[in-house]
């Protein structure tokens, strides 16, 4: 049984999650970048990063996200996660790499010393530090 699921989460739960989610991304790629247009992944190889997985929603709806692109490849990329993420988010890569999926799985934050929320000003904040200091020209 996944985590998700041994918490209470049905399927109708899971895609009403993955579709908040994905919004949630909207809005932040819209906040945290509004200068810079998307970066155009097709036929090229997509990596999506997180910090850890816990129920996989939010790497499903990004991993949605960036398929919609059309990479040649899509990797997605975490340090950690449960075990039963894994297998939700599987599916939805063409190959998946994560460091560490321990059995006794409680939360992404068990994994850090430290794991404090990084609010949205900051890194508004610190995106724009980054673009003065070196701007992008990605094409």
């Amino acid at each position: 049984m996944s985590s998700a699921r041994s918490a209470g989460a049905d399927e109708h739960y899971l895609e009403r999650e993955q579709r908040e989610q994905l919004e949630i991304l909207r809005k932040r790629r819209a906040e945290y970048t509004p200068a810079r247009p998307p970066i155009d992944t097709k036929g090229r190889i997509a990596i999506v990063v997180d910090d850890g997985l816990a129920t996989g929603a939010t790497m499903i709806a990004a991993l949605h996200a960036a398929r919609a692109k059309e990479p040649e490849r899509l990797i997605c990329a975490v340090p950690v996660a449960s075990p039963d993420s894994l297998e939700l988010v599987r599916p939805y890569c063409d190959e998946l790499v994560c460091l560490e999926a321990p059995p006794e799985f409680y939360a992404v934050g068990q994994f850090y010393r430290e794991f404090r929320q990084v609010e949205d000003e900051e890194v508004v904040e610190l995106l724009a530090q980054e673009e003065k200091r070196h701007p992008h020209k990605v094409k």
